[in-house]
């Protein structure tokens, strides 16, 4: 799971990392709410980040494809 690759990525490559990126942020939140996740909010907000990054990348590629 790469973000801000260069290369020949494809769309569905972002769309597998977007899921997977949303998957890891839910599995912390899920944990987080049992109480048995001990990790700082920061890693948290880490993921928040690169899903956007994420998006952001998708997009664009959306455009520069039409």
């Amino acid at each position: 799971m790469v973000i801000g690759r260069a290369g020949s990525a494809t769309l569905d490559d972002d769309i597998v990392t977007l899921f997977q990126l949303i998957n890891k942020f839910l599995v912390f939140c899920f944990c987080a709410e049992l109480g048995t996740l001990r990790k700082e909010m920061h890693e948290v907000y880490y993921i928040m980040i690169k899903i956007g990054i994420e998006i952001g990348l998708m997009l664009s590629r959306l455009v520069s494809n039409n």
